[in-house]
């Protein structure tokens, strides 16, 4: 049988572990597309703007 203080430990430990879990989706929400792309293998795009020409120079870096 579980006692009562060791029910609120277990409840407790769920839901920080819950909440942790949560705090991390929404601090690499910025970075989603980046992560799934590593992980696809796809090739990235980077783009570079010069500013004494104003041009915009775009380079793909193959990932694999």
């Amino acid at each position: 049988m579980i006692t009562f203080d060791a029910f609120y430990l277990r409840l407790y430990q769920r839901m920080r572990t819950i909440a942790i879990i949560i705090i991390t989706i929404f601090a690499l929400e910025p970075y989603r597309r980046e992560i799934f792309s590593l992980l696809s293998g796809k090739k990235w795009t980077s783009e570079v703007i010069s500013i004494p020409t104003q041009k915009t120079t775009r380079s793909q870096i193959p990932l694999k």
